[in-house]
């Protein structure tokens, strides 16, 4: 199983996607930014927006995010689903580490 874990964007003032001129990153920047222009993230959430499309790019198989507000969220999940959908992207299974880890 291919997990990605989502790091906490608080320490990181801008965009790392946005920043790099990588052509592999390209796809994840252009999904990122179709994300927020159908509103499924705000403009202020471009660092969680890469998160979720660096994952679906990479088609893994697991997003792991303890953010319950912008990415362990069911609306927001729905919303990732219909942009990755219609864009030939899988639709990305996100959980708490709780969930992939159990009570151990």
């Amino acid at each position: 199983m291919r997990l990605w874990l989502a790091a906490s964007t608080r320490t990181r003032p801008s965009s790392a996607v946005a920043k790099t001129t990588s052509s592999e990153f390209r796809p994840a920047a252009a999904l990122a930014q179709q994300y927020l222009a159908e509103r499924v993230l705000g403009p202020g959430m471009l660092a969680d927006a890469e998160h979720i499309a660096m994952a679906s790019v990479a088609r893994v198989d697991v997003l792991v995010s303890w953010n319950f507000k912008h990415i362990v969220n069911l609306q927001r999940i729905h919303g990732h689903h219909d942009v990755n959908r219609r864009l030939g992207y899988p639709a990305l299974e996100i959980r708490t580490p709780r969930e992939v880890l159990g009570d151990e």
